[in-house]
C-alpha cells in the first residue's frame, strides 16, 4: 500500500485559526485575500486585470463580483440569465451570456435586463441561424442600443460554437442585419 502520509493535513493552515470557534464544520470557507491573490497571480500571467473576463458560474456571489471590481475587473461572463442579472445588480458594467440558446423565454429575459440596466454593455453568444432567427422574432426589429450579439466561435474542439466555415460569416452578417452586432467583447 502507498504511503500516504504526505497527503495528511499535519496542521491546520495559519488562516484557520481566525474561523470562529462555533463554526460547524463541514462547511464551505472561502477566503477573500485568496481570491485576490489567485486574480493577481492571473492578471499577471495575462498581462493585466483589464483583460480578464472571470466566469461568474463557480460562485454565483454577488460579493465576489463586487470584490473583484474593486480590484480592477471590469468585465465578467455568466452562464444563465440569473447570473448575468446577479453581476448586473452587483454593479458590473459588462457582462456577456455565455450560453446561445434558442429558448424564447431565457431571450426575452436577457432583453428585459438589458433594457433595465441601459448603461451596461450586455453581450449574447450566438452559434446557429437558428438562433439568430429566435433573436430576431423576439426582438421585432427593435434591439437594444446596450445589447451586442456575438457569434460563438468553435475553433476545432467542439464543444461549443459554430465551426470556423462560411457559415460563420453567414451568422455574423445575418447577426449585422439584426443592427446590434458585437463580434466579439471590446
Amino acid at each position: 500500500m502507498p504511503d500516504l502520509s504526505s497527503f495528511i493535513l499535519k496542521r491546520a493552515p495559519s488562516w484557520a485559526v481566525s474561523l470562529p470557534e462555533e463554526l460547524q464544520t463541514p462547511c464551505l470557507v472561502i477566503r477573500e485575500q485568496g481570491i485576490v491573490e489567485n486574480l493577481h497571480a492571473t492578471a499577471e500571467a495575462c498581462n493585466g486585470v483589464e483583460r480578464l473576463m472571470p466566469h461568474v458560474k463557480t460562485h454565483r456571489a454577488g460579493w465576489i463580483v463586487k470584490l473583484l471590481m474593486t480590484e480592477g475587473v471590469k468585465a465578467f461572463k455568466g452562464a444563465t440569465v440569473a447570473e448575468v442579472a446577479m453581476v448586473l445588480a452587483a454593479g458590473a458594467e459588462k457582462v456577456v451570456w455565455a450560453y446561445p440558446t434558442v429558448n424564447k423565454a431565457h431571450i426575452r429575459s436577457l432583453l428585459t435586463l438589458a433594457r433595465s440596466y441601459p448603461s451596461s454593455y450586455i453581450g449574447g453568444l450566438i452559434d446557429s441561424a437558428a438562433g439568430a432567427s429566435v433573436w430576431r422574432e423576439i426582438m421585432a426589429g427593435s434591439c437594444p442600443q446596450n445589447l451586442k450579439l456575438i457569434v460563438d466561435l468553435d475553433p476545432g474542439m467542439g464543444r461549443t460554437g459554430t465551426p470556423l466555415t462560411l457559415d460563420a460569416l453567414a451568422l455574423a452578417r445575418e447577426l449585422h442585419t439584426l443592427g446590434c452586432f458585437g463580434g466579439c467583447p471590446t
